[in-house]
């Protein structure tokens, strides 16, 4: 006797992938879904971005910035104390 064991669950499923686009259109409508791709800076600014968070700076002119730090001069700073 074989049945469908997860007449049960099937409601939940739909539930959730209801919810799961619910999220998302709100999140789309309100939010700024660039922020999941542009790449940042070391301090967390968006690069591209005229306004950043928490008072960052202007890069709107700089689509895709790079800062690294310099290891030589780091190591050397530790190495001589």
């Amino acid at each position: 006797r074989r049945s469908c064991t997860d007449v049960f669950c099937i409601p939940v499923f739909i539930l959730a992938q209801l919810a799961f686009i619910g999220v998302t259109v709100m999140g789309l409508a309100d939010g700024n879904p660039a922020r999941l791709y542009r790449p940042r800076d070391y301090r967390g600014a968006y690069c591209g971005a005229e306004q950043n968070w928490n008072g960052g700076p202007d890069t709107s002119n700089a689509p895709m910035l790079s800062y690294t730090m310099n290891m030589f001069s780091t190591t050397d700073v530790i190495m001589k104390q």
